[in-house]
């Protein structure tokens, strides 16, 4: 089978860097092949913007002379014998030389030796993501499927390379489940038996959180993450993740629900950035937790610091939140001092845990009309105003912006009024000088 066609049908940035690999693979007399998911998405018409090139031969060397072309960004894994180009416009290229992979022990990192197209596919995870095009000039779009995975595609199968596959790397079994749901395909039999097989013997404990952490981000992020993390349950249950986290009938409707709150934060503010919908359901599957554990869980996985401050505050502040907002006739810039400081996933995580119609307003009320507000005023006005310099600087412009929440204000006119009226002990000096 040849996929020149549907190469070139490929949005042209993707098709120009192909195009220039083949040309410098033929230029160095190495053979250059397109591999692995972007293969597999293209047969499945679905969008890939990380471009995986495999080269038999030196493809450090080859990367370093394809960023000079492309004037890419480019990082080097000497031990694997991979790199990684950036573009400018967003897209992701991942280079390596072919080679064959050992396993000293189950779930260790492999030992790699040089090898060929056939030994690098062979050391992949599943049969639809073990193909391969070459991109030289002759025989380009070629396709090299030594596994069948193109048939496996055609009848939605998840199936492994090897019977120790998920015991080499177990962190295949959260693949396996993140693909079947993604494509809505089921593990072949063999495939189902070996991954029970490790399952019994809880081979994930062997994986450092680091890897395991990686991963779980990849589902998380995925459109089906509600159903994968339910699959993973069925299959393996949870406590990789921690040795008390069972998925309950409380967690799962809270899961579901999010699903749905999510969707609407999408729909309702598209302006608003986007969501880290990961950490989102990772800080729900804590549900219950002590925030101590929290806290050692994030420390453990080595979550970046601001996104262990997003999940652990969530936990600390949203009982404290609900309770102080859930009071009637409170006034908006009450309600902006409480949800303000907090990010949008943990005001998604109240939304989907409060249901009350009446809570829910109040926080879509903040989002549609308060959230980001700012005064036209600033410091620099202050001083003209005659402000004697000090901390009440900052109080007053928060009093003012407090005020424009709540209606009270509405333009740079009526700012300059409130603070003189407000602020009036702090400008008498300047008063009496010009009086």
């Amino acid at each position: 089978m040849n996929l020149k066609k549907k190469i070139e049908k490929l949005p042209k940035d993707i098709q120009l860097v192909i195009k220039k690999a083949g040309n410098l693979a033929d230029k160095m007399g190495l053979s250059a092949y397109v591999v692995g998911g972007f293969i597999r998405d293209i047969l499945l018409s679905r969008a890939n913007l990380d471009v995986d090139i495999v080269v038999v031969g030196d493809g450090i060397k080859f990367a370093s002379t394809l960023a000079n072309i492309l004037d890419a960004g480019l990082i080097k894994h000497a031990r694997f014998g991979t790199a990684v180009l950036t573009l400018g416009n967003k897209l992701k290229i991942d280079i390596a030389s072919a080679r064959s992979e050992t396993y000293e022990r189950p779930a260790a990192l492999p030992t790699v030796k040089s090898g060929t197209i056939e030994d690098d596919l062979a050391r992949r995870d599943f049969t639809i993501n073990a193909m391969a095009v070459v991109i030289n000039k002759r025989d380009f779009g070629k396709l090299i499927d030594c596994f069948y995975g193109r048939d496996d595609l055609n009848f939605k199968k998840i199936r492994i390379l090897g019977d120790l596959s998920f015991i080499d790397d177990p962190t295949r079994m959260l693949r396996a489940v993140r693909f079947e749901q993604r494509y809505g395909f089921n593990m072949d039999r063999k495939t189902l038996s070996q991954f029970r097989q490790a399952s019994r013997k809880k081979m994930l404990k062997y994986v450092t959180k680091h890897r395991i952490r990686d991963e779980l981000i990849l589902m998380l992020k995925e459109d089906r993450a509600v159903m994968m993390v339910k699959r993973m349950d069925k299959l393996y249950g949870l406590k990789f993740i921690h040795s008390s986290l069972s998925l309950s009938s409380v967690n799962r409707k809270f899961l579901n629900e999010l699903d749905k709150v999510i969707e609407c934060f999408k729909v309702q503010y598209p302006k608003k950035r986007g969501l880290d919908s990961w950490l989102i359901f990772f800080t729900a599957l804590l549900n219950g937790f002590k925030l101590a554990d929290i806290k050692k869980i994030c420390f453990d996985f080595a979550f970046k610091k601001r996104d262990t401050r997003r999940i652990t505050l969530y936990h600390q502040e949203h009982g404290k939140v609900l309770k102080r907002i859930d009071k009637k006739g409170i006034k908006p810039s009450l309600i902006y001092q409480n949800l303000e400081p907090l990010s949008f996933e943990a005001i998604v995580l109240i939304m989907a845990k409060e249901k009350k119609p009446s809570i829910r307003k109040k926080i879509n009320e903040f989002l549609l009309n308060h959230n980001g507000i700012k005064l036209v005023i600033t410091g620099k006005d202050l001083h003209k105003l005659g402000f004697v310099s000090g901390p009440h600087f900052k109080k007053m412009l928060l009093k003012t912006l407090h005020a424009k929440v709540d209606r009270i204000i509405k333009n740079k006119d009526d700012e300059i009024r409130f603070v003189k009226k407000h602020g009036s002990r702090h400008i008498r000096p300047f008063l009496k000088r010009n009086g």
